[in-house]
């Protein structure tokens, strides 16, 4: 049988560990004969050539299917992504100007070639790809922003999509990443639409940042949240008041939205004359929103404001204010006061809408904000709604939604009874109640006409009626 002597460099990898385990073991006696160098062992020792051939094949073939497999997984990706997100010739021609000013490099694929065909592995051919379109687009921005000093600016339409509307028909009020505004008498809800904007962020677990500079309220916002469902921890969490600052507060996390309430005591408050001063509210945008919005540029702000004393349909204050905001103003209107127990709305009216998005319902008037707290003492359900309240708290949706709420909660109280809190909650979800306001009136409703009670362990049961 031949035998062949391999250098150093030509063995398998088994052999390579046992060459070098080797080297430290001479001088060496092998079978009665005392071996001193490498190369008198692998003289004696040799694989055999076949099978040196046989492994080294192996060998290969475990490389190739081993790096095919990681080329396909590559070029499928980048096919994906290509697809996906196609260039036009404009683009590709852009990203070639790219190329030649660094910012971007070419996409390199390595095919592997068999190594039957070459002789050996290892052995790659380069693939050029063409970068998706995303990429072209980012590293073009990048380009503007460091050589020409173009600042990131988002120019995409914004979304009207803060401040949903409760009966679901995907209306909303604010612009997002934009300044809003809301401006009316001192009784016309605003802090209560505030707070049910600042709900709606909450409950998406973003920091609402809250700057106060009216008189501190015997209501202040945290206790509205709180009756309004929200659980105080989560309120604690998400929720900050800041009294008269007279600065950004310093925050590690980014704020998902700004309340000012309200505009003119902040113009006064910061040393400006509300009534005189045109630069007031851009004082007041640049020291509260802007440090902000600058590390998060999806930032909402709402701005609450007053109206003059003699005219209830104009922001009172300077002129200036009439093209300060940016996105939509509301002026409120009160249609019906409330106090604890009851219900009471007032009407949103459109007076400016930079976006173009908000569609009034009637004589520019779009929403209502209705206030109820008739249900329980420690409730208080606030409702955006397009049509006005019908009768005592409820508009034509929030009837027909209230009383099959209720249907549905007593026919599951009566099948399940005794039922705990919990457990009745998940029922009536499971049935099809949805929306968690409408679980916790139907319930408040029901202990209030006293068709519902609590045994002595807090559960629930249909009172008796005889």
């Amino acid at each position: 049988m031949s035998h062949t002597i391999l250098p150093a460099d030509d063995l398998s990898p088994n052999q390579r560990e046992w060459l070098s385990e080797l080297r430290y073991r001479l001088p060496l006696m092998l079978n009665g004969t005392c071996y001193t160098t490498v190369e008198e062992v692998l003289e004696d020792f040799a694989m055999p050539e076949d099978e040196r051939v046989a492994e080294r094949v192996t060998a290969d073939r475990k490389w190739y299917r081993e790096a095919k497999a990681e080329y396909d997984e590559e070029w499928d990706s980048w096919k994906s992504d290509y697809d996906a997100d196609t260039p036009s010739e404009d683009e590709l021609e852009t990203a070639l100007t790219l190329y030649d000013a660094g910012y971007l490099r070419v996409i390199e694929l390595s095919d592997p070639i068999n190594p039957a065909d070459v002789g050996k592995a290892g052995e790659y051919l380069t693939r050029l790809a063409p970068p998706p379109k995303w990429l072209i687009e980012k590293e073009a921005k990048r380009f503007a922003q460091e050589q020409m000093g173009v600042e990131d600016i988002d120019d995409s339409p914004s979304e009207l999509s803060v401040g949903l509307l409760s009966d679901e028909s995907g209306k909303a009020l604010f612009y997002k990443g934009m300044d809003n505004s809301i401006y009316g008498p001192g009784d016309a809800y605003k802090t209560w639409l505030a707070c049910y904007v600042a709900k709606e962020t909450i409950l998406k677990r973003q920091h609402v940042a809250w700057f106060n500079f009216e008189a501190r309220s015997p209501n202040p916002p945290r206790s509205r949240l709180i009756s309004m469902g929200v659980p105080a921890a989560k309120v604690d969490m998400y929720f900050h008041f800041y009294d008269r600052p007279t600065a950004t507060p310093a925050m590690k996390f980014r704020v998902g939205l700004v309340i000012i309430d309200a505009l003119n005591p902040a113009i006064d408050f910061l040393g400006r004359n509300a009534t005189s001063d045109s630069a007031g509210p851009d004082v007041v945008v640049a020291k509260f929103i802007t440090p902000l919005r600058a590390r998060y540029a999806a930032l909402t702000s709402v701005i609450i404001d007053h109206t003059n004393k003699s005219n209830e349909r104009d922001e009172s204050g300077h002129a200036r204010k009439q093209q300060f905001t940016q996105a939509a103003k509301y002026r409120m209107a009160l249609l019906k006061r409330s106090s604890r127990g009851s219900m009471g709305y007032a009407k949103l009216f459109l007076a400016k809408d930079n976006g173009g998005s908000v569609i009034p319902n009637d004589d520019l008037g779009v929403a209502h904000i209705v206030v109820d707290s008739s249900h329980a003492d420690d409730v208080t359900d606030v409702q955006i709604t397009s049509d006005a309240p019908l009768g005592r708290s409820e508009t034509r949706t929030q009837r027909a939604e209230k009383q099959s709420a209720k249907t549905v909660a007593l026919a599951i109280l009566r099948a399940q009874q005794p039922l705990s809190r919990a457990d009745w909650n998940a029922a009536m979800e499971e049935a099809g109640v949805k929306s968690g306001e409408s679980r916790r009136r139907a319930v408040a409703d029901l202990k209030k006409e006293g068709v519902a009670a609590q045994n002595s362990d807090g559960d629930w049961y249909e009172e008796s009626t005889d």
